[in-house]
């Protein structure tokens, strides 16, 4: 099941009309697994990001997709899987962010360890 979290006063219409999308795939995985979601929602018009995260610590991932974020052309919907969702937690608080999915992740508060 996936949750969305709306932020910084964007509607839930606002954030449909958002055109980029950032993915974050969890621990013991890497981008590649983001494949067929990829394609779907490119052919769609979507322009979509896989961040690489380096795995070596939250604050690595996090500066990752923080780097990904300042590369987009505008607002992102930002959407994590597992380890990912706390990834995306940590780096949701970035301008361009307009909201955060979680895809059977970690969803943990502002300050709130995964573990």
């Amino acid at each position: 099941m996936e949750t969305l979290t709306v932020k910084n006063g964007t509607t839930s219409a606002n954030a449909q009309s958002v055109k980029n999308v950032v993915l974050v795939h969890g621990a013991f995985a890497d981008g590649s697994g983001y494949r067929g979601l990829y394609e779907v929602l490119t052919q769609k018009g979507y322009q979509v990001t896989v961040v690489q995260n380096p795995l070596t610590s939250l604050e690595d991932d996090a500066a990752a997709v923080k780097l990904a974020l300042d590369r987009q052309d505008g607002p992102a919907i930002l959407a994590g899987h597992s380890w990912g969702g706390a990834v995306i937690t940590e780096s949701g608080n970035h301008p361009n962010v307009a909201a955060l999915v979680y895809i059977a992740a970690f969803q943990p508060d502002n300050g709130e360890s995964a573990l």
